[in-house]
């Protein structure tokens, strides 16, 4: 499976703490340190999500050691949006 397909796309946001991160990131910039405190995440399990965000082009490591979120990121983000919504009001 890869993430340039859309099952590798959907299987890359399955997991709710690599969204957090996407969220966080869309908000501004931050350390793989950053992001872990505020997803309550070791710095083990950051740099595991972060590799799997950036693997899938959805985020990217700046030379000085932040992480952002590309533009990749903001239009499947915005794309989620309406999944979440379609999936809340399904019935």
């Amino acid at each position: 499976m890869k993430p340039e397909d859309p099952e590798g796309l959907l299987y890359e946001l399955s997991g709710a703490s690599r969204l957090n991160i996407l969220r966080e990131l869309k908000k501004k910039n931050l350390t793989m340190t950053g992001l872990g405190g505020k997803q309550n995440l070791t710095v083990t399990g950051a740099s595991r999500q972060l590799q799997c965000l950036s693997d899938a082009l959805l985020a990217r490591k700046q030379p000085d050691g932040m992480y952002s979120s590309m533009f990749y990121d903001m239009l499947v983000m915005h794309l989620c949006s309406h999944i979440d919504f379609v999936s809340r009001h399904r019935t």
